[in-house]
């Protein structure tokens, strides 16, 4: 009515031009200004001092731990003093602007982006479905919460696009440092509903299907990482954890399992009757999880008990380990120590293989001793070798190529040397080298080769032998005998009698 009855200078000159055309005196409109400025002022002091000291108690911003109440019994009915003061310098520091133009842009800001910020939270609640935003309204739907969104933004930045972007900043900064505060309440956050949504839509939409339906292309190692623990649950082979740490450029899932052994438990020393299960199990998922996260390691840690055989333990942790095609396909382990001291554990750890591999999973052993540089070394001019005997379709070039991008080994990486064997003398190591050359020029992977001949050795007969037992007691038809010869066949034998499919490209 303003704008089609009073000219557009008389509206930005007269602050008062409501005042001007007030029935009976314009002095009912400036009394009416003065109470209501005075009243909210009042509102504000009352109820701000509580805000901020209850801000404060909640440790989630440090900055504000000088007004937080001293003493264990705070008697929250009380107003707090350093609040007051706090809440005061705030209000009247602006004031010495004299001039509330200055002002006020920033408070509506504030105002527009507070409740622009709680309806775009309900716009999400809405939208994923979170089963505790319950909203009271019959008539509520996402699209009211997402107009009113788009309201208060669209408001903020047309009455001055300049102080929007600055308050936006402004609230993205208080966002992020909140986000990093360690000692910190958990009132929950709307965007830990988007992402839990996002992977519950995207793995219900990988029902039924499992690791062997990736295109190998997209092939990555989802690492099943075996941490030994002893009878108290402290981890032991810390080693593994960096090498697994340091295959994170592969992008795939990491678990890291620990599996405490109660079978030869006696009464008084560490037994089920003497230890309390879940405290052990929690203390060691603890240390877990403290390790991984100073190897930098991103991942899920969990740890079981078992009272039975530890193969059985690791079979089981192999099966039930992820959900679909997020299922580990590499389990990394280490080589017992002394292993041909102890017979039985020889036997365990035979067994424990031949099951993980009749799984169709990778298995990666680790041979080495705890001088393996960790997440927090820098090896300069480092330098990986791979000895490729047996073919396996390219995992034993994948893997490496992986390690060496990891940031131990400098920016430039670690260079990769292939030492590729002859087992036939029937085979010819120049074109055996050129063909690899070319594979690895196919493939992306920058890599030195030497072939060596081992063709008066029984390297070819022994691996051919060790993968037909595969099976152990297991009778298997002359099919299945026959595909495991051909898997595993030398790297001569691939390139010299077949042509190379590639079947996977090398992640970046």
């Amino acid at each position: 009515m303003f704008g089609m009855t009073i000219s557009n200078n008389s509206l930005k000159e007269d602050k008062f031009i409501v005042a001007a055309i007030a029935f009976p005196q314009s002095q009912v409109v400036k009394i009416g200004v003065i109470v209501s400025c005075v009243g909210a002022a009042l509102q504000c002091l009352a109820g701000a001092p509580n805000l901020l000291a209850a801000i404060a108690m909640d440790d989630s911003m440090p900055i504000l731990a000088c007004i937080k109440p001293r003493g264990k019994n705070v008697d929250l009915s009380t107003l707090p003093s350093r609040a007051v003061w706090v809440t005061w310098l705030i209000a009247s520091v602006p004031t010495l602007a004299g001039n509330l133009d200055h002002i006020s842009p920033f408070v509506t800001m504030f105002y527009l982006l507070m409740y622009a910020g709680i309806n775009f939270s309900c716009f999400l609640l809405g939208v994923f479905k979170a089963p505790g935003f319950r909203p009271t309204f019959r008539y509520y739907h996402w699209s009211i919460s997402l107009l009113g969104f788009l309201w208060c933004l669209g408001m903020a930045i047309i009455i001055d696009a300049f102080m929007a972007s600055v308050s936006i900043s402004f609230v993205f900064f208080l966002y992020i440092f909140n986000k990093k505060q360690k000692a910190r309440k958990d009132w929950g956050d709307v965007f830990d509903t988007v992402k839990y949504s996002i992977v519950t839509r995207a793995l219900r939409s990988l029902t039924n299907t499992t690791t062997e339906h990736l295109n190998a292309k997209n092939w990555r190692p989802q690492l099943l990482t075996l941490i030994d623990v002893d009878k108290y649950g402290n981890p032991d082979n810390l080693h593994l954890l960096s090498l697994a740490s340091q295959l994170k450029k592969g992008r795939g899932i990491n678990v890291v399992i620990s599996i405490i052994d109660r079978s030869s438990a006696e009464k008084g020393c560490g037994g089920l009757d003497y230890y309390d299960t879940h405290d052990l199990v929690e203390h060691s998922k603890s240390m877990l999880r403290r390790h991984m996260k100073r190897e930098k390691m991103e991942g899920f840690a969990e740890v079981s008990v078992t009272t039975n055989n530890i193969s059985e333990a690791i079979w089981s942790a192999v099966i039930h380990s992820g959900l679909g095609p997020l299922s580990p396909n590499t389990v990394l382990l280490s080589f017992p120590r002394d292993l041909k001291q102890r017979k039985h554990i020889e036997e365990n750890f035979l067994k424990t293989i031949r099951g993980i591999r009749n799984l169709k999973v990778a298995v990666m052993l680790f041979r080495g001793s705890d001088s393996y540089p960790t997440s927090a070394e820098l090896v300069t001019a480092g330098s990986i070798h791979v000895w490729w005997i047996v073919h396996d379709g390219g995992l034993l070039l994948l893997l490496p190529y992986i390690l060496s991008k990891n940031g131990v080994w400098g920016k430039s990486g670690a260079s990769l040397k292939i030492f590729a064997v002859i087992t036939s003398p029937t085979e010819n190591p120049d074109r055996l080298r050129e063909a690899i050359k070319i594979h690895l020029m196919q493939v992306r992977i920058f890599a030195t080769v030497e072939v060596l001949d081992m063709s008066e050795t029984s390297v070819a007969e022994n691996m051919l032998h060790s993968d037909c037992s595969v099976d152990g007691n297991i009778s298997g038809s002359n099919s299945v005998v026959s595909d495991l010869q051909h898997r595993d066949r030398t790297v001569g034998e691939h390139f010299m009698t077949s042509t190379y499919e590639i079947p996977y490209v090398p992640i970046d």
